[in-house]
C-alpha cells in the first residue's frame, strides 16, 4: 500500500514515499481500510539469487505477517482507490478534529510546553516588580494591563506576517537550538528530533498557523494575553541577565538559556531598573522603544507555540 493513516494527527494519509523509519515510529500509522496497525518499508532493490536480475521495489506499507492474505489484497484494493478528493477530505476533517480540541483544551496542551512550567509564578513576579516602581498599586496594575493589551494588539496585526514566515521561524528555532546549547529538556530534545522528519515538521508548521489563528479568536484571547504576559516576563528577566552579564544585544540567547536552565539568580536592583524602565517606556510614549519590547513578546509568543508538543497533547486530550 503506497498509503496509510495516522492517528497522531487526526487520520490524514500518509504517503510510504515520504517516510522513514523515524516517522513511521512518530506517526502511528494504520491501514485507512481496517484501521489495523501497518509497518513501513521504505524504498530497495530486490537481487534474485538464482539470476542476475535486479528490480527497484518503491517504499510500501505492509500489513503484519499474521493477517490474511485474503484480507491484505482487499485492503491494498481498497487503498487504491482512495481519490484526491478523499485525501483533501480526510486533510479538512482533521483540521476540524483540531480545532475542537483547540476550542476545548487549548490552554491545557498549550501547558505542556516545558516555557509555561512556572507560568503563575511569573505572572505573581511581573506583577510585584510593576508594584515596586510604580507610584501606587493602582498605576501598577494599570500599566500591566496596559501592556498586556497593547502587546496583544500588536500580535494580532501582525497575523499575515506570522502566517508568511511560519515555515522560516521553525528552521530558524532548530538552528538556533543545534547551534546553541538551548536543550537541556528531555522533551524538547524529542520534539526537535520529530521536526526532523519531513511529514511531521509539515503538520507540526501547519498546526502552528491554526494555533494563530485560534489565539486570535475572541474566544481565546485570554489566552493569548496569557501568553503575552510570560513573554514579557521574559523579556524583563533576559534584559536584566543582559544588563547584569554586560552582554550586547546579539548574545540573549545566552541569557536564555542562563534563565531556563536555572543556573543564575538574578540581582534584584537590576531587576528594579528594568521594570523602572519599561515604566517609562510606558509613561513617555517612547513608541520605538515598546515596538522592539512588542517585537520581543512576538517571537516569545510564537516560541512557545512552536515547542508546544502538540501530537502528544492531541494523544492526551482527544479521549
Amino acid at each position: 500500500m503506497q498509503l496509510a493513516s495516522s492517528i497522531r494527527y487526526g487520520g490524514i494519509f500518509v504517503k510510504a514515499a515520504d517516510c522513514d523509519y523515524e516517522a513511521y515510529r512518530n506517526l502511528g500509522l494504520i491501514c485507512p481500510n481496517c484501521h489495523e496497525s501497518v509497518f513501513l518499508v521504505q524504498q530497495h532493490d530486490r537481487h534474485y539469487t538464482k539470476t542476475t536480475k535486479v528490480t527497484s521495489v518503491a517504499a510500501h506499507f505492509n500489513h503484519r505477517p499474521d493477517k490474511s492474505t485474503d484480507a491484505m489484497q482487499e485492503c491494498e484494493l481498497r487503498v487504491k482507490q482512495i481519490t484526491p478528493a478523499e485525501i483533501e477530505r480526510r486533510e479538512n476533517a482533521s483540521r476540524s478534529q483540531r480545532l475542537r480540541l483547540f476550542n476545548r483544551h487549548l490552554w491545557n496542551i498549550l501547558q505542556t510546553c516545558y516555557k509555561l512550567k512556572t507560568f503563575d509564578e511569573s505572572v505573581i513576579l511581573l506583577k510585584s516588580g510593576f508594584k515596586l516602581v510604580a507610584e501606587n498599586p493602582n498605576q501598577a496594575q494599570a500599566i500591566f494591563q496596559v501592556y498586556i493589551e497593547l502587546l496583544t494588539t500588536i500580535f494580532v496585526n501582525e497575523v499575515p506576517r506570522i502566517h508568511d514566515e511560519s515555515e522560516y521561524c521553525v528552521e530558524r528555532l532548530i538552528k538556533k537550538t543545534e547551534k546553541e546549547q538551548l536543550v537541556k529538556n528531555e522533551s524538547l530534545q524529542f520534539l526537535l528530533a520529530v521536526w526532523r522528519q519531513k511529514i511531521d515538521k509539515k503538520m507540526h508548521i501547519a498546526i502552528y498557523n491554526e494555533v494563530v489563528d485560534c489565539l486570535v479568536q475572541k474566544k481565546h484571547l485570554l489566552i493569548l494575553q496569557n501568553l503575552a504576559t510570560l513573554g514579557l516576563y521574559n523579556f524583563v528577566c533576559i534584559t536584566a541577565i543582559c544588563k547584569e552579564k554586560q552582554l550586547p544585544i546579539n548574545e540573549r540567547l545566552t541569557a536564555y538559556n542562563s534563565l531556563h536552565s536555572q543556573t543564575t539568580n538574578i540581582n534584584e536592583l537590576v531587576i528594579c531598573e528594568v521594570f523602572s524602565n519599561l515604566v517609562d517606556v510606558f509613561c513617555s510614549n517612547n513608541k520605538q522603544a515598546m515596538e522592539a519590547i512588542a517585537a520581543f513578546v512576538r517571537d516569545d509568543v510564537l516560541e512557545t507555540i512552536a515547542f508546544t508538543p502538540w501530537a502528544e497533547g492531541f494523544e492526551k486530550f482527544s479521549g
